[in-house]
């Protein structure tokens, strides 16, 4: 692994802590943060459930379900809705539909 140095104008900096290291892991400037450092990002899968009113093309349950398992146009029609319900509440989203379907398995909704 690694090792993440902290730098002078390292995040982990803090106005409550010393100047010259870490406030979360107390490493100097010049050291690499602890291992357990709280200013250290990991990679974590997150499932993310929510509702939203959709247009969809079909009518009942079963139809809507394996449009959204099978078909690529469907899924990416669904997270344009999610985009455009984001935008409408001020949430200005940073990524592309379709950069985020290329990131959906097929298996995972």
């Amino acid at each position: 692994m690694n090792k993440v140095l902290v730098l002078k104008n390292d995040s982990g900096i803090r106005p409550a802590g010393k100047p010259d290291e870490c406030f979360y892991c107390n490493q100097k400037i010049g050291t690499p943060h602890l291992d357990d450092c709280t200013m250290l990002l990991r990679k974590a899968r997150v499932k993310i459930t929510f509702e939203l009113d959709a247009f969809v093309m079909n009518h009942d349950k079963e139809n809507i379900e394996y449009s959204l398992k099978y078909k690529d146009y469907a899924m990416e029609i669904l997270l344009k809705q999610v985009l455009e319900q984001m935008r409408e509440l001020d949430l200005e989203p940073e990524v592309e539909v379709k950069k985020i379907y290329d990131e959906v398995k097929r298996n995972d909704y």
